[in-house]
Formats: C-alpha cells, sequence, structure tokens
C-alpha cells in the first residue's frame, strides 16, 4: 500500500511524500525532499544576490554622495576660520555633523554587504 500526502510549506509550496511498505516509497520521499530543499536554496540564492546588487547600486550612490558632503564641509570650515563668526562656526559643525552621518550611512551599508555576501556563500556551499 503507498499513500500519498501534501505538506503545504511557505507560501504555497507543496511537497508531496509518498511512503509504503516498499524500498521505492523511501527513494521517492528523499528525492522529492532534495528538490524541494535545492529549489529553496535556489530562491534564497536569488534573493540575496537581488538584494546584494540593490546594496552595491546605494553604495556607489552614497560614496559620490560622500564626496559632496565632504567637499562641503571642508569650504565652511575654511569660511568659519576665515569670518570668524558664531553663525559660519554653527554652519561648519552642521555640514560636518551631515558628512559624520553619511559616513556612518556609508559603513553600516559595508556591513550589511558583507553579510550579503557571507549569506551568499553560505548558500552557494549548500547547492
Amino acid at each position: 500500500m503507498v499513500a500519498i500526502i501534501y505538506l503545504t510549506l511557505a507560501r504555497s509550496w507543496h511537497l508531496r511524500v509518498y511512503f509504503g511498505s516498499d524500498e521505492s516509497g523511501e527513494l521517492i520521499l528523499q528525492y522529492n525532499w532534495n528538490v524541494m530543499l535545492r529549489f529553496m536554496v535556489e530562491r534564497s540564492l536569488k534573493d540575496v544576490s537581488r538584494r546584494l546588487k540593490r546594496a552595491r547600486e546605494e553604495l556607489s550612490i552614497l560614496e559620490e554622495q560622500i564626496q559632496v558632503f565632504q567637499e562641503t564641509a571642508d569650504e565652511t570650515r575654511l569660511r568659519s576660520l576665515v569670518s570668524e563668526t558664531p553663525e559660519a562656526g554653527r554652519e561648519a559643525t552642521e555640514a560636518r555633523r551631515h558628512a559624520d552621518a553619511i559616513s556612518s550611512a556609508r559603513s553600516a551599508l559595508l556591513r550589511n554587504i558583507e553579510e550579503l555576501e557571507a549569506r551568499q556563500n553560505e548558500l552557494l556551499e549548500q547547492v
């Protein structure tokens, strides 16, 4: 006697499981499970690759913005040194804060990219 069971996994994935008294049912169970695991790993790999690509694009944009903010901070610092007014000093401090904030955002994005690359390597080892 052979029975068929459908297991519903996340996002309506179905796994057909055969079992019975003969050895072929056991092999079919193993085969279907391996196919499902491979499908899930490949899907995760595509997702990680897509996220990694988007993060690298964001990084290139951030690096361009960092240059602009750094130049602005340097320019306002020079202006504050020349003018020696409290307002120019506040502008220089504010510009430096903006440059530091975007630099920390870049650092966070770099950490995210490193994590995604590590996850991608893990998934590649599973395939």
